[in-house]
């Protein structure tokens, strides 16, 4: 592998750094302890964007922060970073294709009872804008009389104090448990964890969880209602779904079992 700065930032991108983030790693690499604004400089990223993109390079193991009045930064030496990298990659991959052996079985067994369920369209509906979406929501949660599980990921089209709903389903009997996706930005997820403390409150079981395949909503094991991420540039885009299919439901309730358990040492009581 060729070590000429464009040769490095490919090759960490390729590992999963954003423009950004290589270019303040290449600047690490040939700085003592820069600053925040010296390393926007030296690597043209927005002085807006650095905080970001330095967190992300810290959480990696990839550099370290030095304390005093002014923070400065610096690299941790790269044959320790990247045998750390290696494992975490290593770990990453053996989970992902577990994730991807349970999803053959659970997407087998859907297949199975939609081959035998009669005509599958004929109990959909397509959501066909953020209000349609809305009113399905809060409908299903009105309609739950023993079970609610749901995938909860950004970008949110419900309101986020959507909690006289939940409240009245809790009310009622109804057990309900949310994994919500962890959000990159650290103030953001601040905000979220104080949500969900606010929904703990009201009865809501919840656990935090990394990248989430999809958002999802499954209620009393029968009717679900899902939004699935399309396309591969600019803003992210769903297609949103409400499926009255037990079969459906029963497989998509066992995914949610898998994150659930896989997340549990990162439950919000």
């Amino acid at each position: 592998m060729k070590n000429d700065p464009v040769s490095m930032r490919q090759a960490l991108k390729e590992l999963g750094l954003s423009t950004y983030e290589a270019n303040c790693y290449l600047v690490l690499l040939t700085s003592l302890s820069p600053t925040a604004t010296e390393i926007s400089r030296l690597s043209g990223v927005p002085r807006q964007k650095i905080y970001e993109a330095m967190e992300k390079l810290h959480l990696l193991g990839l550099c370290s922060v030095k304390a005093g009045l002014i923070r400065r930064f610096e690299a941790t030496p790269p044959a320790e970073a990247f045998a750390q990298l290696s494992e975490k990659l290593k770990k990453e991959a053996t989970e992902r294709i577990g994730k991807a052996q349970r999803m053959s079985e659970m997407a087998t067994m859907l297949y199975e009872s939609a081959k035998g369920g009669g005509d599958l369209m004929t109990q959909v509906e397509i959501c066909k804008n953020r209000a349609q979406v809305r009113r399905t929501y809060y409908r299903l949660l009105d309609s739950a009389r023993s079970e609610i599980v749901a995938f909860h990921k950004p970008p949110y089209v419900v309101h986020p104090h959507d909690l006289k709903q939940k409240k009245e389903a809790l009310e009622r009997g109804v057990d309900m448990r949310v994994i919500y996706e962890t959000l990159p930005d650290s103030g953001k997820q601040r905000a979220l964890e104080k949500e969900i403390k606010a929904r703990s409150r009201v009865g809501e079981k919840s656990r935090l969880s990394g990248l989430l395949p999809m958002k999802l909503l499954v209620v009393d094991g029968a009717c679900v209602l899902l939004a699935l991420e399309h396309g591969t540039t600019g803003a992210p885009s769903f297609t949103s779904l409400a499926i009255r299919h037990q079969g459906l439901a029963k497989a998509l309730s066992r995914s949610f079992e898998v994150y659930w358990s896989e997340c549990g040492g990162k439950q919000r009581k």
